[in-house]
Order: C-alpha cells, then sequence, then structure tokens
C-alpha cells in the first residue's frame, strides 16, 4: 500500500528504501516501505513499520514499481552495504 503524505498521520513520513541482494532475498533488488516518526520537535525518531513494498531482478525493473511522485536520496556511506538508495 502506498500512502500520500497528507494520508498519514501527523508526524509521520514514507520512506522506500532499495536493497540489492538481501539475505532474505539473494540476487534480487528488494524495496521496503518504512514509516519515519517524528517528535512534536520535528526531529526524526525513528523509521518504523518494514514492509516488503516490491522486488525485481534489476534496478530498473525494481524503481518502475515505485510511486512515481518520489524523490532518489542516494546511499549515504554509512549505510548498510546492501542499501542501494531510499526514495521519499
Amino acid at each position: 500500500m502506498t500512502y500520500l503524505i497528507d494520508q498519514l498521520p501527523e508526524g509521520r513520513l514514507p520512506l522506500y528504501v532499495v536493497y540489492s541482494s538481501p539475505k532474505d532475498y539473494p540476487g534480487e533488488f528488494v524495496c521496503r516501505r518504512q514509516v519515519c516518526l517524528f517528535d512534536q520537535s520535528g526531529n526524526s525518531v525513528i523509521a518504523a513499520e518494514s514492509h516488503l513494498f516490491a522486488r525485481a531482478p534489476t534496478l530498473e525493473q525494481l524503481r518502475d514499481q515505485l510511486p512515481r511522485h518520489l524523490g532518489r536520496i542516494p546511499r549515504h556511506t554509512t549505510d548498510d552495504p546492501v542499501i542501494v538508495e531510499s526514495w521519499i
């Protein structure tokens, strides 16, 4: 299920994390939807809920399954090596 920002409770933001060959889906690209929670000050507190959103044999095929309104966030150097990118 895809949530638009105005459909989520206040203080929650959907985040789609793309993985390459995670342990539970070796050889595939996987996207898991997470929800970032924010405190009353607007500080990010935690990413909760990690639900399988999509999977595909190639990164391009996986990206084709993502909602069109999202913006790409490149992988950060401190991210787990299986993380390819995130979308918000």
